[in-house]
C-alpha cells in the first residue's frame, strides 16, 4: 500500500484489523504525515499483538498476531508450570 494522504490510514487500519499483513510504502507522503501514519500503525500493531518492522527508510511492513495455538501442546511447558 502506498498512502498519499493521511486519510488513507482507513484503508491500512482495516487491513491490519482483518490480520493481513500490509507493506506500507510512505515514499510519496510529506515527513509529517508520513511520521503519523507510522505512529499509528505501531499502534494498531500493538493493540492487534502484531508487530511493525522498517524494511527501508520510508517502508515499513505491518504483521498480525502470529498464531501460536500449538505452543505448549507438545509437552514442552514453557512457562514453567
Amino acid at each position: 500500500m502506498a498512502p498519499r494522504v493521511y486519510s488513507d490510514v482507513r484503508t491500512l487500519g482495516e487491513m491490519i484489523r482483518d490480520g493481513r499483513p500490509v507493506l506500507v510504502d510512505l515514499n510519496n507522503m510529506d515527513g509529517h504525515d508520513a511520521k503519523r501514519i507510522v505512529d499509528f500503525m505501531a499502534g494498531a500493531a500493538f493493540v492487534s499483538y502484531g508487530s511493525i518492522e522498517r524494511v527501508s527508510t520510508r517502508i515499513f511492513l505491518v504483521s498480525p498476531r502470529r498464531d501460536n495455538s500449538s505452543v505448549g501442546q507438545s509437552g514442552d511447558d514453557s512457562m514453567g508450570d
